[in-house]
């Protein structure tokens, strides 16, 4: 076909769509033919929903392939660098949890030393052949000797 006989062609099915609507609009006029569709009616409409289980279908495979695309990166990224626990760092923890792991080592070792101390007392208090004498001041017990 010539680009002329194309071009004709094309003029005639203008031609011919704008007799069926102008029919159509006859024909809905007169009551013959229901009124055109409402979005809503569109999208209720089942050919449109038939098509929507495939999009909705292809969206999952795809989402699906993304999360295990997503988790054999994570997996190797792991093997390469594998967490670091405190029990196998060599270096001081730091932030919030090291202050607060240096803390409750510091009470513990001053626990530790009150009552090794309280234990010393004990032990002390107990020889019989040496006078003590505790003197508490301020909170503080001092221990001395009693002198002949």
């Amino acid at each position: 076909m010539k680009d002329r006989q194309v071009k004709e062609l094309k003029e005639e099915l203008k031609e011919l769509a704008k007799k069926v609507w102008a029919g159509v609009d006859r024909l809905r006029s007169e009551g013959k033919l229901p009124p055109p569709p409402t979005p809503e009616e569109m999208a209720d409409e089942p050919t449109a929903l038939a098509n929507s289980g495939y999009r909705e279908r292809a969206e999952r495979e795809e989402l699906e392939r993304e999360n295990n695309q997503l988790s054999e990166l994570v997996g190797s990224l792991k093997t390469k660098y594998p967490p670091i626990s405190p029990e196998t760092s060599n270096s001081k923890p730091m932030g919030a949890l090291g202050r607060r792991k240096e803390e409750e080592s510091k009470k513990a070792m001053e626990e530790l030393k009150h009552k090794a101390l309280n234990e010393m007392k004990v032990q002390l208090a107990l020889d019989p052949e040496i006078e003590w004498i505790v003197k508490t001041v301020d909170g503080k017990s001092y221990l001395s000797v009693k002198q002949n």
